[in-house]
């Protein structure tokens, strides 16, 4: 039986992809921190013997208490507070600290890691042609933050060498992702003059969940062997 672990498990996109693992007879291991009888979709899921949860943070989780898993499925990030630069570096060695433990139990567990990032690395309005062959050069707040995460994974995984995939996804159809949210809101606080910088933002692309579903599935099977991997509605 395979076996997959995700951060950020009780977002919308970490229930998308815990209900999508269990269907298919996977076991999930779950990570996330919130008020759990607030999530009902999150209460359900805990009845199913396939899915087990851990309420915690990433800073907080013992990662020696996990047996080994097939894959891990990075979904959760810390979210800059503020606008200024030590809040935001603060939020980033956050991240860094992070991503290194993901890393070095994946390196422990032979699995490999997937980092969910966004097209938004490679700036705004991008064709697939752009994001396939394009270098990064991200024109908002949250494509600068998941830049950097993809980074951290890069070079985690090279000292370790582990296996990894990074998926650059719109927006999902029909999601609401909160860190993103957040840089958004920041950058249009910048836009209105509230800061001294300017950002291009997202131009509202979304992509199926069931591509992503799909492409997740491909990896967890071994099907897709590309570390950079831009996701796009196929026609």
């Amino acid at each position: 039986m395979k076996s997959v672990l995700i951060t950020g498990a009780a977002g919308e996109i970490g229930l998308l992809l815990t209900k999508s693992f269990i269907n298919e007879g996977i076991d999930v291991y779950g990570i996330d921190h919130v008020d759990r009888d607030t999530c009902e979709e999150l209460a359900f899921l805990g009845r199913n013997a396939l899915f087990h949860f851990d309420n915690h943070s990433l800073a907080q989780v013992d990662w020696d208490d996990y047996e080994p898993v097939d894959v891990i499925f990075h979904l959760a990030h810390q979210a800059p507070t503020g606008e200024g630069f030590s809040r935001l570096k603060g939020t980033l060695n956050e991240n860094r600290q992070n991503m290194k433990k993901i890393v070095d139990y994946a390196a422990k567990s032979g699995a490999k890691v997937v980092l969910v990032s966004t097209i938004e690395v490679c700036g705004g309005d991008q064709s697939e042609e752009q994001l396939t062959e394009r270098s990064p050069s991200p024109q908002s707040l949250y494509g600068s933050l998941m830049l950097a995460e993809e980074s951290f994974l890069q070079e985690a995984a090279e000292e370790s060498a582990i296996s990894y995939h990074i998926l650059r996804t719109p927006k999902l159809s029909g999601s609401s992702h909160p860190i993103e949210k957040r840089c958004h809101a920041i950058d249009e606080s910048e836009k209105a003059g509230i800061s001294t910088h300017s950002r291009e933002l997202n131009n509202g692309q979304t992509l199926l969940k069931e591509t992503f579903v799909e492409v997740c599935m491909e990896i967890l099977n071994g099907t897709r062997e590309e570390q950079i991997i831009p996701l796009f509605n196929k026609s």
